[in-house]
C-alpha cells in the first residue's frame, strides 16, 4: 500500500460525514483533532466520550450525536463514523461487523492485531507493532496541514498528543517502520520525534513550559503499565493528557452553571484553539450525561481466533481498545438511536451534587 491509499481512506471517512458535528475525546489528541476539523469545516462539538461517559452539550439531539464524526474514537455501531488509532483487531480473520465501514483506523487498515502486538521491541522481520502516533498526525497529513515551527506551543502540542514523543523514543524501530509505511516522502515532525526531539535542551524547556500550562486542565496520571524512561529528566512529562470526568467533582448545577470538569474542558479547548490558530467554539453547557458499562478482557487467548466478531455481537460492544498484551477494555450498554440515547444509566443533571 502507498501513502495515497490510507490518505484516501481518511478523506473518504471525512467526505462520508455531513460536516456538521463532532464528538470529541476529552484529551490533548482528541481536542487537537476536533479543533482542526471544526476549523476546516466550520463544525460544532456536540459531545464528549471517554469510554465510560457520553456527555452531550448545548441541547444537541441524539441524531446530532449519531451523525457526528467521532474523533480519536473507535466506535462499533452502524451509522456512526469514527476516526481513531486504538488497536481493535483481535486476529487476522476479524471483520468487526458492528463497526461502520466508513470509519478509519490505521491498525485495522494495515491489519495490525492483538496477536502480533506488544512484542516489546522484538519485531519480526518486516513486521510492525501497534500504530505509534496520534490521531491528529493522521488528520494533519491527510488534510495537508503545514507543520508549525519548532519551539512553539503548537509544535509541542503535536509532539505531546497521545505521548507520541515518548513512544517514538521508546519504540524507535516500530516508529521508523510505521513512518516509512505511512509517510514515505517524510514527515518533519515524526522524523524529528524519532531522531532528535529528546536530545535537545531547548525542547525540554519548551515541553516543560507546555506541561505547566496544561496542568490547569489535565490530569497528571499515566497508565499503570508504563515503565520509567531511560531519560529520567523527561519522565515528568509522561501522562498529562486527559480532562478526567468524575462525578465526585461535580457541584450543584443551575441552568447556566457548568461543572468544574466543563470549565476545564472548555479551558483546554480555548487554549488549544489559541495556540494552533484552529478556530473552534467551546461548548457552553452540559445537557445530558449517559453512563456505559465498561469491562475488560484479560488477554487475547480468552477469545478463540475467529470468534471475536461473535463476541462483539454477543456483548453488543459499543467501543473497545486493546490497551496492552493482557487487557482489552470495552464498553457496552450504550446505543445511539435517531430519537434517543439508550445507556446503562441516564444521569439526571439536576440530581447531581
Amino acid at each position: 500500500m502507498t501513502e495515497s491509499d490510507w490518505v484516501s481512506s481518511v478523506l473518504s471517512s471525512i467526505n462520508s460525514w455531513d460536516k456538521k458535528h463532532v464528538v470529541v475525546s476529552p484529551d490533548i489528541d482528541g481536542i487537537l483533532c476536533a479543533s482542526l476539523i471544526c476549523h476546516t469545516f466550520d463544525s460544532k462539538i456536540v459531545g464528549a466520550y471517554d469510554g465510560r461517559f457520553l456527555i452531550v452539550f448545548d441541547g444537541f439531539t441524539s441524531l446530532d450525536v449519531k451523525n457526528a464524526l467521532w474523533l480519536d474514537h473507535d466506535i462499533s455501531q452502524p451509522g456512526i463514523i469514527s476516526i481513531g488509532q486504538h488497536l481493535i483487531n483481535h486476529s487476522d480473520s476479524d471483520e468487526l461487523p458492528l463497526r461502520d465501514s466508513r470509519s478509519f483506523n490505521p491498525n485495522q487498515f494495515y491489519n495490525q492485531t492483538w496477536k502480533n502486538s506488544f512484542k516489546k521491541g522484538n519485531l519480526p522481520e518486516g513486521g510492525f507493532d501497534k500504530y505509534p502516533f496520534g490521531t491528529i498526525h493522521l488528520l494533519v497529513e491527510a488534510l495537508n496541514v503545514s507543520t508549525p515551527k519548532r519551539l512553539t506551543e503548537h509544535y509541542h502540542l503535536l509532539a505531546h498528543a497521545d505521548g507520541t514523543w515518548a513512544v517514538c523514543n521508546e519504540h524507535v524501530e516500530n516508529a521508523k517502520r510505521w513512518k516509512k509505511e505511512m509517510f514515505p516522502l517524510g514527515n518533519s515532525l515524526i522524523d524529528y520525534l524519532i531522531s532528535d526531539y529528546t536530545k535537545h535542551e531547548a525542547n525540554w524547556y519548551a515541553h516543560k513550559s507546555l506541561i505547566q500550562e496544561l496542568s490547569e486542565w489535565v490530569d497528571r496520571s499515566t497508565a499503570a503499565s508504563v515503565e520509567a524512561m531511560d531519560i529520567p529528566e523527561w519522565n515528568r512529562f509522561r501522562g498529562n493528557q486527559s480532562v478526567k470526568f468524575n462525578l465526585t467533582h461535580w457541584k450543584k448545577l443551575d441552568s447556566g452553571r457548568p461543572s468544574n470538569w466543563m470549565k476545564k474542558l472548555c479551558g483546554l479547548i480555548d487554549y488549544i484553539s489559541e495556540k494552533t490558530n484552529w478556530s473552534v467554539n467551546a461548548p457552553k453547557v452540559i445537557s445530558e450525561i449517559h453512563l456505559g458499562q465498561i469491562l475488560e478482557l484479560g488477554g487475547s487467548s480468552q477469545v478463540l481466533n475467529g470468534e471475536f466478531d461473535n463476541f462483539m455481537i454477543r456483548e453488543q460492544i459499543f467501543s473497545h481498545a486493546i490497551v496492552s498484551g493482557g487487557c482489552m477494555r470495552f464498553t457496552k450498554n450504550l446505543l445511539i438511536n435517531d430519537n434517543s440515547i439508550i445507556s446503562l444509566k441516564h444521569i439526571e443533571i439536576d440530581t447531581l451534587v
